[in-house]
């Protein structure tokens, strides 16, 4: 893809057009010769070290690879990456041959060797010792598999292909219950109904087919649409189905009639794909036009046009909370949107590659994460900041989709498979502080045990999901248990609380972008401050008790008059959210994190930043 336009354009290939059709055809390709790396082109990259050019052509030819040897590796060459540990040289020749492979197993990881890296936990159904293709990796789509989703009891898989078909699989054994035929173009994209009866598929005939799973019957086939349909996605009732497409509209249908109720218009290029919030008041669209959209459902008005990608996004996810949303673009990062005030507070920009796919956990805390050309799958978890990758699939990864329990992971790639990722454990129970019982716990789950691949950043701070109410304890040496007390206010949770210096008064911030004082006795609110544009993340007593400081999603750090709750002055400088904020200990100063991967020192007296301090990757 060498525009990186996420379009694998035959013709953006460099070469000898020898035909002059503006591809590399198979013809082009020196007669009995191999083209190592798979590009398309027989180049310098497909004469490598450790061949031997038995016709003396310049071309390691298949001819010149060691009779009945395996090229362990598939780079065209029998070298050292090929003799490997964990596999057993049966006749002795110093070469892992096809034979030497156990029978019925799967070569997991793609690299042509059973090695330990195959022997996934939680994946060796049979308890062979090896991770089996009946296991892992499901088989019968002709083409590109380039949707799946897991039905809401988690029983079944539904996949859409290239090969214009819809397939439900049974998730225990593996195998194919249902071929959905009907279409008669590419099977973009699949969904399931809430209740699990009916799925809906949308295709590149201009058309959205609505099935049921149980005879496999074409119900319904909605038209409506001028140009292929991209994505498909169900709301939470279950009576709509929302249907993006490539003449830039969005359709909200009636499920049960198949009535055409609205058209969305406003995006400039092909809708890519649609997202419900899970409350249904709310649809998010990403487009070609670089931009996400969010919709009123109920007016069909635009609330809010979201801008960062350079190139097409591909994919849009709410979080289960409906807190957030993940969006995947063309231009090789995955974004994370505040809902609250439509921040973006979160670039994932590590990826080598255009992203195609995002899914989150159940539980909000993973995001799955398919990519084009690097053939991977990454799992990044929000609380450890900390990335996992994994590595198997032979062509670009289209859709990865997380089972209703969490413990697994399917995708679909253009290899014309779909796999199923090993086991993810529980994240595990919370951390709860013993001080008053919160209707949340307090602190994160533990993270995910995975393998251990990770991004080049894995060290940030965790995000706060509390709930609408504080508990605190005073900062006095006195027993946790010594002490209980709940407070309620804010109209959005509670993101950071902080003691007065003489333990009298302690301080709240929320997202409702508010500042709440209160009583450390009585626990009466006795000052609510307002002047954040977005919520407050972050609060600070100065050492004298008399100020009080607050960082924002805003960008901004404000100073307060901590008696009168008047406004002092505004520090600006951060261009991203401002998470922590912490006076010196003699209050003349002040510094600050942000998401901008930055602190700043600042003159508490005059508001002016002295200091910007680099160093930090995420």
């Amino acid at each position: 893809d060498c525009n990186h336009d996420g379009v694998d354009d035959r013709f953006q290939l460099k070469g000898n057009d020898c035909d002059g059709n503006g591809q590399f055809d198979p013809c082009e390709l020196a007669e009995g010769a191999e083209d190592c790396d798979g590009n398309g082109i027989l180049d310098v990259c497909d004469i490598a070290a450790g061949t031997s050019d038995c016709d003396g052509n310049g071309i390691p030819d298949r001819c010149e690879l060691a009779n009945g040897a395996a090229d362990c590796n598939n780079n065209g060459i029998l070298d050292v990456c090929d003799i490997a540990a964990f596999i057993v040289d049966c006749d002795g020749n110093g070469i892992p041959d096809v034979c030497e492979l156990a029978n019925g197993a799967e070569d997991c990881d793609g690299n042509g060797i059973l090695d330990v890296c195959d022997l996934l936990r939680g994946g060796d159904r049979d308890s062979n010792g090896m991770v089996d293709a009946c296991e892992q990796i499901l088989k019968g789509h002709e083409r590109a598999v380039w949707s799946v989703s897991w039905s809401p009891d988690g029983r079944r898989l539904a996949s859409g292909s290239v090969d214009n078909t819809a397939r439900i699989w049974n998730a225990a054994t593996r195998e194919v219950e249902q071929t959905l035929e009907g279409h008669d173009g590419n099977v973009w994209s699949v969904s399931w109904s809430p209740d699990g009866l009916h799925l809906a598929s949308g295709s590149w005939d201009h058309t959205i087919g609505i099935w049921n799973v149980a005879t496999g019957e074409l119900e319904k086939t909605l038209k409506g649409h001028t140009g292929e349909v991209n994505s498909v996605s169900w709301s939470p009732d279950g009576r709509h189905l929302a249907s993006g497409s490539y003449d830039n509209s969005i359709a909200i249908w009636n499920a049960a009639t198949g009535e055409l109720e609205q058209t969305l218009k406003g995006h400039e290029g092909n809708v890519n794909s649609v997202s419900w919030s899970p409350d249904g008041r709310r649809l998010a669209s990403g487009s070609s036009d670089n931009t996400i959209r969010i919709w009123n459902t109920s007016e069909g008005a635009v609330e809010e046009i979201l801008k960062g990608h350079s190139v097409s996004v591909w994919s849009v996810c709410w979080s289960p909370d409906g807190k957030s949303l993940a969006s995947a673009s063309g231009d090789k990062t995955v974004r994370i949107w505040e809902v609250s005030s439509w921040n973006e507070i979160r670039k994932l920009d590590q990826f080598r590659s255009p992203v195609l796919s995002v899914s989150w956990s159940p539980d909000g805390v993973r995001l799955a994460i398919g990519l084009s050309s690097t053939k991977s799958v990454w799992i990044w978890n929000r609380i450890t900041r900390k990335s996992t990758r994994f590595d198997g699939h032979r062509d670009w990864i289209r859709s990865v989709s997380w089972s209703p329990d969490g413990r697994h992971l399917a995708s679909g790639s253009d290899d014309n498979t779909i796999r199923i990722w090993p086991e993810f454990e529980d994240v595990g129970p919370p951390i709860v502080v013993e001080v008053a019982r919160h209707s949340d716990s307090l602190g994160p789950p533990a993270p995910v045990p995975s393998p251990p691949v990770t991004s080049p950043r894995d060290s940030e701070p965790p995000e706060t999901t509390d709930p609408v109410e504080a508990v605190v304890a005073p900062p006095q040496a006195t027993p946790l248990s010594a002490f209980t007390g709940k407070v309620e206010g804010h109209d959005g949770n509670v993101t950071a609380v902080s003691w007065s210096p003489d333990g009298s008064r302690y301080a709240s911030g929320s997202d409702d972008g508010s500042i709440g004082i209160w009583n450390a006795v009585t626990g009466e609110r006795e000052q609510t401050i307002k002047g954040h544009t977005h919520g407050v993340t972050s609060v600070r007593w100065s050492p004298d008790g008399r100020r009080l400081a607050s960082g924002s999603s805003d960008n901004s750090i404000r100073i307060w008059d901590a008696r009168t709750g008047q406004f002092e002055q505004s520090l600006e400088g951060h261009t991203q959210s401002v998470l922590s904020v912490s006076w010196s200990p003699d209050g003349r100063r002040l510094a600050s994190g942000s998401w901008d991967d930055t602190i700043g020192i600042w003159n508490a007296a005059t508001g002016k930043r002295e200091q910007i301090l680099k160093g930090h990757g995420g």
